[in-house]
């Protein structure tokens, strides 16, 4: 039968009387018995992560007593799989009764082929939960339908076989690790041939009747999606899900940094608050972000889209790779936004600094920008309409492309400064576009070419804006509306 492996090492194990099984899962190599390794600590948790211990379960009936002659030296007679010179046994810290049987690693063999563990974890350490050798794995995360449950995060782990029984080919671990986590992991033992047949699901249940705050979650999973939703009554010090060729998606989640990466999947994030980072990373998959508040925000992926609405930071970073950059309502002191092959559409984007960059794609948009705009692409066309923040204050607006059109207007009320245009076998002119140039600034032209242009609007002594356009064969258009 599957079991939660012992701790200790191959030559002081047969000096324990049989039936005596910890929750701690660690061995020669940290994780099993030296015999059948079943995998290791992602962050390197050895020995000295063994001994950070849970409660253990209880002797079955069947074995006898342990007496003095068993145990090896330095080894409690209480307990004879915990060493005499170790910390106290860890249990988690639960006020309410009705969870009382989940403070120890509890373990269900359904069938041979099916086995269900449960574990609850106090609020006073981080959790990490993660797999080894799991051929695919999914995790969902929300709030607990028992009322009861005031203090805990409850955990059910289900792992099944599709082919064989499950029997020496998993293990189940609950520990505190070396970084003060407590550590959920689930291994498999089985041969590469079978490896392809053994899954698990995680039920995360977060209590839905506490409000206050939480050190952290931490996910590391293989071939599956992980799903976070509706826990807005407790903030996270920091939330990180990460798995590979699958989804991930947050719904609803309050943190200081939050981090949601994957390979080939798709990101999916709405309704969040970080007070520090929000993070999404994936690769050949597009991500999708919807009201997100956060003081740095940083998503990419390759070969697909990115779409912002609703994003506001001190710090936005978007990019992708032969993909769409989308963004709509999206605010920030410094915002980022690169592709290649592929265009940037905005609208309604504010910033201090605004950096668009792409190569054979147009960009286009209205953007309100209060110190710097940096707008480049090649081989397509730019259209910009520009807004100042703040009049009185400097402004640098830079647009660059090759072989297309420049099309940028200019806010008559506002813009006073220093114009500079040019092109190539063809035409670059700027001119107000009200009617009778009514409530237009002056425009003086101290080089008027065909190509080329430079001057300045507005009086000379009100000059503190700065406006310069270059493209190729092609036209540049400026006008002031």
């Amino acid at each position: 039968m599957t079991q939660i492996k012992d701790g200790l090492d191959a030559d002081k194990r047969q000096h324990i009387p049989a039936g005596y099984l910890d929750d701690r899962g660690f061995g020669n190599n940290g994780r099993g018995s030296s015999s059948n390794s079943g995998g290791n600590n992602s962050h390197g948790a050895g020995a000295r992560a063994a001994q950070s211990s849970t409660t253990m379960p209880s002797v079955p009936t069947t074995e006898r007593e342990a007496i003095p002659g068993d145990l090896p030296p330095a080894y409690s007679f209480s307990d004879p799989n915990m060493r005499s010179d170790m910390p106290p046994q860890f249990t988690a810290t639960l006020t309410n009764s009705s969870l009382d049987t989940y403070r120890d690693l509890k373990l269900d063999q359904k069938r041979a082929s099916e086995l269900v563990a449960t574990k609850a974890f106090a609020f006073d350490r981080p959790v990490f939960i993660h797999t080894s050798n799991i051929s695919n794995s999914t995790l969902v995360i929300e709030p607990d339908t028992n009322l009861d449950n005031k203090d805990a995060i409850v955990i059910v782990a289900e792992v099944t076989s599709q082919i064989s029984g499950l029997d020496n080919k998993c293990s189940v671990t609950a520990t505190v690790n070396e970084l003060n986590e407590y550590d959920f992991f689930v291994c498999s033992t089985a041969s590469m041939w079978s490896l392809k047949t053994i899954s698990c699901r995680f039920l995360v249940r977060v209590p839905s009747t506490y409000t206050g705050s939480h050190p952290g979650i931490r996910v590391a999973l293989t071939n599956g999606r992980a799903d976070m939703s509706y826990i807005n009554n407790i903030s996270f010090g920091f939330i990180d899900l990460k798995t590979t060729c699958g989804d991930v998606s947050l719904i609803n989640v309050f943190g200081s940094s939050i981090r949601i990466s994957t390979t080939r999947g798709v990101l999916k994030a709405n309704n969040i608050v970080a007070a520090e980072l929000f993070e999404a990373l994936t690769t050949n998959s597009r991500i999708s972000l919807v009201d997100i508040r956060a003081q740095r925000v940083n998503t990419a992926t390759s070969n697909s889209a990115i779409t912002l609405t609703t994003v506001a930071g001190e710090a936005v970073h978007a990019e992708t790779s032969n993909g769409k950059l989308d963004c709509t309502n999206v605010s920030a002191v410094n915002l980022k936004l690169t592709t290649t092959n592929s265009s940037i559409e905005t609208n309604h984007v504010e910033a201090s600094n605004l950096y668009l960059n792409t190569r054979n794609a147009k960009v286009e948009g209205t953007w309100r920008i209060k110190n710097l705009l940096d707008v480049v692409t090649t081989n397509s066309k730019i259209v910009s309409t520009v807004l100042l923040q703040d009049p009185s204050a400097p402004v640098s607006i830079r647009l660059s492309t090759t072989n297309s059109k420049i099309q940028a207007y200019l806010p008559a009320e506002s813009f006073r400064g220093v114009f500079d245009i040019k092109t190539s076998n063809s035409k670059a002119t700027v001119q107000s576009q009200r009617v009778n140039n009514v409530g237009s600034p002056p425009i003086q032209f101290i080089i008027n070419d065909r190509s080329y242009k430079r001057g300045t609007i507005g009086s000379t002594d009100s000059v503190r804006h700065q406006f310069s356009a270059s493209t190729t064969n092609s036209a540049i258009e400026v006008r002031l509306v």
